[in-house]
């Protein structure tokens, strides 16, 4: 199994900061780029870079998170590829604040032209979490800085493989679809519903869900397992378990459900994770459903 490489979440927290358009950030002090990266299918957060190192592209790939209670803290790997001059790497450790999607980062430059210097980023995730954007600032490697000292020793020991590695990264997902008729099962209190869904998630991108519930109509009880597509084909599948709960609203029931993985193919193949759903609203009468996911995934 290989370890998810980016969070959704974390990716608004993947937000470097870069240097200059041809020239050494010891040529002339400090250098300041702009960023805007957003998840991407594959797993990584990818955009571009302008400013004193730019045009170009980065390219974000996670190297550790460890969760918490509002912030994480996570360990990354950028690359940015600009003009030959500007094109280089650094690892960068840090935190983001899940509740106001505000990310800080220090590190350094592992390979380049820019070798050594020290690494700055202060972002901002978008209100989905599916993009950051920010500014990277990138300093000589004479000053004295222990934040940046400390972060390069933390990522190259994540580089060489010393430092442990988190399997569970942020999983976010919003989804709607519309359920077909209840059909009768071998228990008469209990009937089958499925819901064909489509969504967006961070490590999916556009995602198929066929959800199968078995509802038990005295308590509103239900269990169920659903079938995952993500944009690339890859699949997975989750066992869940939630409850209905009726509101003023005689046509519409709000539920609560927990999704935990169970198997998968391609790059979901021994994946892990838990979710559990948010927002959501069934409508008895037109058969919409709607809502969201927050959990964790490994991949």
């Amino acid at each position: 199994m290989k370890t998810i490489r980016i969070l959704a979440l974390a990716a608004l927290v993947a937000t470097l900061q870069c240097h200059t358009r041809g020239a050494r950030a010891d040529d002339r002090g400090p250098l300041r780029t702009t960023f805007k990266k957003c998840a991407a299918d594959d797993g990584s957060l990818r955009g571009r870079v302008d400013g004193d190192c730019g045009p170009g592209t980065v390219v974000f790939t996670y190297l550790s998170v460890e969760p918490g209670q509002a912030i994480w803290r996570f360990a990354g790997e950028y690359t940015i590829e600009t003009t030959p001059d500007c094109s280089f790497k650094a690892v960068c450790d840090g935190t983001v604040d899940v509740r106001s999607g505000h990310i800080v980062l220090n590190g350094a430059v592992t390979e380049g032209r820019h070798l050594g210097a020290q690494v700055q980023v202060r972002a901002q995730a978008s209100a989905d979490l599916s993009c950051s954007k920010g500014t990277m600032t990138i300093t000589p490697s004479g000053e004295d800085n222990r934040d940046h000292r400390n972060a390069t020793v933390t990522g190259t020991r994540l580089l060489s493989g010393q430092a442990h590695v988190s399997p569970q990264v942020p999983f976010k997902a919003t989804f709607h679809g519309f359920a077909g008729p209840a059909t009768p099962t071998a228990d008469p209190a209990v009937v089958e519903i499925v819901v064909p869904l489509q969504g967006t998630a961070t490590h999916l991108g556009k995602f198929d869900e066929v959800l199968v519930h078995y509802i038990n109509v005295s308590t509103l009880a239900f269990t169920g397992y659903a079938d995952w597509t993500a944009a690339n084909g890859d699949t997975f599948t989750t066992e869940c378990y939630g409850q209905l709960y009726p509101t003023d609203d005689p046509a519409l029931v709000t539920f609560e459900v927990t999704h935990t993985v169970v198997e998968g193919t391609g790059r979901f193949e021994g994946a892990t994770g838990s979710f559990n759903g948010v927002n959501g609203l069934f409508n008895l009468v037109t058969g919409r459903d709607s809502g969201g996911y927050r959990g964790t995934f490994s991949y």
